[in-house]
């Protein structure tokens, strides 16, 4: 059996563990035996390793050269050390023994000291291959995940050691964490507490003076504050200043050592928020045992008490971002200058963001070649999400990784490569920037109104039931967005199941209004589901909870923008009322009641910018819609509010915004159809832009795939898929091909001829390529059947710039 050894370097070894030094280990194919030990058991594409390792080679190449790699492999090791599957290719346990893989079933068995004594080193230390930029990128997030799995570990030990009434050897475990993280004054101070505690108090002393000078020679950092205060307490007193951990672990034990205790405890780390649960660092998700019963009776009181215990480590502000210099993995090191600007326009552009607080270039640019881990990183700025990035050159390209990590847990959250030519640097720096912008806005979000929601109840059964609602929305919302009736069906089914959820929550904290607000949130999202014309009674139900809560607190300003909603949505539908109603006037007083107790509301801004859109004040909700975004602190909505942005310019005929806006919800909603029927519109509003009828139907056959008819008519937009046609009819007659054109509205005529509803809406978009094609009376015919029909429309469409046109033609003649 020959021996792949991972952790602390690369390198294969024979039964008598003398290195095999044959064309096997030649290095990428040796990083390609790295891939497949440290892989799940289940295997690598062929496409995954081709695109690790061969990336320049294109993939018919790519793939030549991995047959070459795994060819000779099998020689020289053996015909079974790799299997393929099909597809897959996964390596033989039984002829190849991984030390990775042994350290990942040691740590699923539980059989810690043994994963402990595997780990070596960090993973590939010191190890690359060249021209292989997303080898590098894979390389180190595991080399990450496998470090962080260690500190887990060790810390559990420790802990396992301290309740045994063993402190030295407690010690010992927290001292090799504090090897693997030297920078963390978490662990530092544990150490120290458990040193003295076993009655070793220079050794402690000792401890806090290595991770200071460390400190300040490696970081150019002070030490903490704690580290500080117990320093100076180990020197000033003559008996152990420790918080007795092994007596005050016995005591929480003890308390808890009931039936009913240890029923109830596990079932409360899953109930108290995840903002609480993630803060117990070292009680992490894969204790058991005794370890359980500590972590949840600390959870558990630290989400019913204003004074958590200060040995557990503090968490750091998601919205507090550190981008950390980017590295250059580049031959020769002869990319510094861009990876140095690359992260400098990062900074400023995130800067930008009102809701992330971003530390200073000065502020991270000590840390430029630091060896520090990331949570270590995260703990001496302080910051809670870490930026960090490498670039490479692949050919005349630029090849731009970026990865988002949790500075509390150290875990990758979101990786992006970008690839530009050269020439376009200026460009990528704004895509990335953009890019890790809308991820951390949408990431920090969730997890802020978790937050928020954990502050507005004190019954831990009832944010439960909210929070369990919550996700049974979610996954409703995905299964109503495919095209099949059966799936719209099965959403509605899941709405009830949460309502039931949220009943339950109202019935356990009646003072709680948040699930009754929640109720009517959920019944406007039935109608949305439905189509428009029968979801009526769904949003009179919002409105109905709307009332409620106003009942019991008549300034909820949540309540005054549901309310609003509600009635704007009810107002709004396909031939209900318009926008001069009794009903879409009060929908507005109840947005500007909300919004003037909470100017925050973003969904109100957006609201209101819909209904003074329809009422033909234009500018007015340009502001509004530009208000909703400034608000949307974490993107939540904010593709309403960026087409609301859209149409705001489009109908002032401020085409370059309103292209912005455009291109901005394509880039944060790439699966939106809705952004690009806008770019299919401003192809047939804006005059100074050359008709291009071929990329006019390529975006009808994007939005027809994204949104296909039979789904649009299932979920209440029947309309969309013929407007879509129906401009591209119009910019294929304005570029020219007029029997196109014709073809398209006769097909169109027929689609809705046993429609009245329809035929009414297309009568405008058959205006619009009656004028393209030059038959100005066909066109004002149809527009004045349009308006004889639907009188209310006058005022919405007055700016509409096909009428403005076709008025001026009426002056003149």
């Amino acid at each position: 059996m020959k021996a792949l050894r991972l952790f602390g370097g690369a390198q294969l070894e024979a039964r008598d563990e003398t290195m095999v030094r044959g064309r096997a280990a030649h290095r990428r194919r040796l990083a390609l035996l790295a891939i497949l030990g440290a892989s799940p058991s289940r295997g690598v594409s062929r496409e995954r390793l081709v695109a690790l390792l061969w990336p320049d080679d294109g993939t018919d190449k790519g793939r030549r050269q991995l047959t070459e790699a795994l060819y000779v492999i099998r020689k020289e090791l053996g015909e079974g050390a790799v299997e393929t599957v099909g597809e897959t290719v996964r390596l033989n346990a039984e002829i190849v023994d991984c030390d990775v893989l042994q350290f990942r079933q040691a740590i699923a068995n539980r059989d810690l000291e043994k994963a402990a004594s595997i780990y070596a080193g960090p993973f590939l230390d010191g190890w690359y291959v060249d021209d292989a930029p997303e080898f590098e990128r894979w390389s180190s997030e595991i080399r990450d995940d496998l470090a962080a799995a260690l500190r887990s570990a060790l810390g559990e030990l420790a802990e396992k050691s301290e309740f045994a009434g063993d402190l030295a050897k407690a010690a010992g475990w927290f001292a090799r964490l504090a090897r693997e993280d030297p920078y963390s004054p978490q662990v530092v101070i544990r150490l120290a507490r458990a040193l003295d505690a076993s009655g070793e108090r220079a050794s402690a002393l000792r401890a806090l003076a290595v991770h200071e000078a460390r400190l300040r020679d490696d970081l150019d950092l002070a030490p903490s504050q704690e580290v500080i205060e117990l320093t100076e307490v180990l020197k000033s007193t003559k008996a152990s200043p420790r918080v007795d951990r092994t007596e005050s672990q016995s005591l929480m034990l003890a308390e808890a050592d009931t039936p009913e205790m240890r029923a109830e405890l596990p079932a409360a780390v899953a109930k108290v928020s995840p903002s609480v649960r993630s803060a117990v660092r070292f009680y992490g998700a894969a204790a058991i045992g005794a370890s359980v019963l500590l972590a949840a009776a600390i959870v558990f009181r630290l989400a019913n008490r204003s004074d958590p215990s200060p040995s557990l480590p503090e968490r750091f502000d998601g919205s507090h971002v550190a981008v950390m210099y980017f590295d250059d993995h580049s031959e020769g090191r002869t990319l510094g200058h861009i990876a140095d600007g690359l992260t400098e326009e990062l900074i400023h552009q995130l800067a930008l963001v009102p809701t992330l607080r971003v530390v200073s270039r000065n502020g991270v640019k000590r840390f430029r070649e630091s060896p520090a881990s990331s949570d270590s990183l995260a703990a001496a700025l302080r910051a809670g999400s870490l930026v960090e990035g490498s670039v490479q050159r692949s050919r005349d390209s630029l090849r731009v990784t970026v990865q988002l990590i949790d500075g509390n847990t150290g875990l990758h959250v979101e990786s992006r490569v970008f690839q530009r030519p050269m020439a376009e640097l200026f460009e990528m720096e704004q895509d990335i920037a953009a890019s890790v912008a809308t991820t951390l806005r949408q990431r920090l979000g969730a997890s802020f109104a978790i937050q928020n929601l954990s502050r507005g109840t004190r019954s831990v059964a009832a944010l439960e039931l909210l929070l369990r609602a919550r996700q049974v929305r979610d996954d409703a919302a995905r299964i109503g967005l495919h095209p099949h009736e059966n799936d719209v069906r099965s959403a509605q089914r899941i709405l009830t199941t949460a309502d039931s959820l949220l009943r339950l929550a109202e019935s356990a904290d009646p003072r709680w209004t948040r699930p009754t607000l929640d109720r009517g949130w959920l019944q406007l999202q039935r109608r949305r589901i439905l189509d428009e014309r029968l979801g009526r009674g769904a949003g009179e139900a919002a409105e109905d909870l709307a009332d409620e809560v106003l009942n019991r607190e008549p300034r909820n300003a949540e309540a005054f923008q549901l309310r609003g909603t509600a009635r704007w949505r009810l107002a709004s539908g396909p031939m209900v009322e318009s926008a001069e109603s009794a009903r879409s006037q009060r929908a507005e007083g109840d947005l500007r009641t909300a919004l003037a107790l909470d100017s925050t509301l973003a969904t109100g801004w957006a609201t209101l910018a819909d209904i003074l859109n329809v009422r033909g004040a234009i500018a007015e909700a340009d502001v509004a819609a530009s208000r909703a975004l400034a608000q949307d602190a974490w993107l939540d909505g904010a593709d309403e509010t960026f087409f609301f942005a859209f149409a705001s310019n489009l109908m002032l005929q401020r085409y370059a915004p309103a292209g912005r806006w455009c291109q901005e919800g394509q880039r944060v909603y790439p699966e939106s159809w809705r952004f690009y029927e806008c770019e299919l519109t401003l192809m047939r509003e804006d005059r100074s832009l050359t008709p291009n009828a071929t990329r006019a139907w390529s975006l009808v056959a994007l939005m027809d795939s994204l949104d296909p008819p039979d789904r649009a008519k299932a979920t209440g937009h029947a309309y969309s898929p013929l407007y879509r046609r129906g401009v591209a009819a119009a910019v294929s007659a304005r570029a020219g091909d007029r029997v196109r054109a014709h073809r398209e509205l006769a097909a169109l005529r027929s689609s809705v001829s046993g429609d009245s509803v329809l035929a009414l809406d297309l009568l405008y978009e058959e205006a619009a390529v009656r004028y393209e094609l030059g038959e100005i009376a066909e066109a004002r015919r149809l527009i004045d059947l349009l308006f004889t029909a639907r009188p209310m429309l006058r005022a919405q469409m007055a700016r509409v710039p096909l009428l403005e046109r076709l008025a001026v033609r009426v002056i003149r003649q």
